[in-house]
Parts: C-alpha cells; structure tokens; sequence
C-alpha cells in the first residue's frame, strides 16, 4: 500500500535542507573558532590605536590587515556556504549595506585611499565574522559580553589618560614606522577640564566608538545581578563623561530616551503621550545645545 504523501512535501524538504544547513555552519563555526573570535576580541579594540603587529616600513602589518587577513582565509575556506541573498533578507542588513554604499559614493573623490584600504575592508570583516560566527543564542551572549568588556577597556583608557598614568593609544601610535602625530589630540582642554584623546587619538572619533559600546555594556549590566556585570558600563559612562563631547552625550542621552520610550509601550497611552512629548522636546534641547 502506498504511503499518503503530504500536501506540505515542499515545506519538509525546506526544513530539512534549513537543518543540514545549520550542522554544516555548526560544523564550520567549530572549526574556524579560535581564530575568529581572537579577530572579534582584538580587533575591534586596537583598531582606533592602530596597532602595529610588524612595525617595519618595509613589511607594514597592523591589526586591520591581520584582521582582513583572517576573514579572507575563512570566506575562502567556506565560499559556497557563504549566502548573500540571506544576509539581505535583514532589515538592519539591508539599511546598513545601502547606508555604506551611499558612503562610499560621496567619499570616493576626497578619500579615495581611506575608503578602499580601510572603509571597506572593515564591513568586509564585520560581515564575515558576524555570518559565521553568530548562529545561537550562545554567541550572541558571546558577542555582548565580549563587546561590553571592550568598552570598559575604553573606558579604562580614558580614565588612565585623564588622571596621567598612561597613556596607551599615544604609546602604540608612537611605535609605528612614521608616526604622525599632528592629529593626535594632546593637552587640549575644555570646561577648565583636561579633554582626553581617548582611544582615536581623538575626543570626538572616541565618543563615536564608545557611544556604541555604551549601550552594549549597559545590556551586559542587565543580564545578570553580580557585580561584574556592572563594570564595563560604569567604566564606560565614566569614560563618555571625561571625553567632554557633547555629540557623545547627545547621543548616549537620545538613545536612552528611546530606550525609556520602548520600556513605555505597556503603559497607558495618555502617560506615554505626555512621556513621548517631553522626550521630544529633551531631543530637541539637545540638537540646540550641540549646534
């Protein structure tokens, strides 16, 4: 007697494809383990210092180019797993990639150098990693906790810089082969306040990157109830604090009023309308302040 074949054969043969795809990058994230996560750990930390693996003017090899290095060798090693059109199917994917070409578009004349050797090559590795590393719940914890440390270790930086015990982007930018040191921010003062260069060598270019881990931290802080949860990001608001930027503190603010208004979605609504108001005008106060 013939079985009963099911109407949803299409579905099932989809599952089963969607669950041998999985092994296979389960299998892959296994493999390429150490090396990844190594690049998800330093990179995004020493690349604002620039760091200098080879100082040498002959063979010069910083952490991008390792960086680069690392993903190329992995998208190689696993091309025909690597899906575009998936990656596509995102939403923030998606405005982020037309967001980036559309950089890329109007920097070409001014920066042409910059963006080839550096714009681009870090979406590249970003892309990469993020495709084959995040496949849990796991990693993603794996990827917040990692993050969060990162801007407590800006914040470290920070702090050690504005009380002068040391400072670390200024030693690493001093040992490659030509240092340049006409943009790197030093003694310079704002409020009658020390203003720190930061990890960039930069207030302003710090404030950006630490504005980010800001928000990571402080999920990091509300995943868990032990002390240790709450370093990275008391060091990181303290770290955004002495960078006396005001667009950093524009935005840190502006994100956390949208935070509060998130949190607001199971009040009544005449509340979250005088909530939402009032988040309107602080965001506009903010805008006149930093103009």
């Amino acid at each position: 007697m013939v079985g009963k074949i099911p109407n949803n054969i299409d579905g099932l043969i989809e599952k089963r494809r969607h669950i041998l795809f999985c092994d296979k990058m389960r299998l892959i994230r296994d493999s390429i383990g150490f090396s990844a996560w190594a690049m998800v750990i330093l990179y995004p930390l020493f690349t604002p210092m620039n760091l200098a693996i080879v100082p040498s003017p002959v063979l010069f090899l910083n952490i991008d180019r390792v960086a680069f290095a690392v993903s190329v060798g992995i998208h190689l090693r696993n091309w025909n797993t690597f899906n575009l059109r998936s990656l596509w199917k995102n939403r923030f994917i998606k405005i982020f990639l037309i967001f980036s070409i559309y950089i890329i578009i109007i920097s070409l004349n001014d920066r042409f150098k910059n963006i080839i050797f550096t714009y681009i090559p870090h979406i590249y590795v970003a892309m990469v990693l993020g495709y084959y590393l995040i496949g849990n719940e796991k990693d993603y914890k794996n990827i917040i906790r990692i993050f969060a440390w990162q801007g407590g270790l800006f914040g470290l930086i920070i702090l050690l810089q504005f009380f002068h015990v040391f400072d670390l982007p200024l030693t690493l930018r001093k040992l490659l082969p030509n240092p340049s040191l006409e943009s790197f921010q030093e003694n310079t003062y704002r409020y009658g306040l020390l203003r720190v260069s930061g990890s960039d060598g930069n207030s302003v270019n710090s404030g950006y990157w630490l504005s980010f881990y800001v928000f990571v931290s402080f999920l990091y802080f509300m995943s868990g109830k032990r002390l240790i949860n709450k370093v990275p990001f008391i060091l990181a608001i303290v770290g955004i604090f002495f960078l006396l930027t005001r667009a950093a503190y524009a935005g840190v603010i502006s994100g956390f009023l949208y935070l509060f208004g998130v949190l607001l979605t199971s009040f009544p609504a005449s509340f979250k309308k005088n909530i939402y108001l009032f988040s309107k005008i602080i965001t506009m106060m903010i805008i006149v302040f930093i103009m």
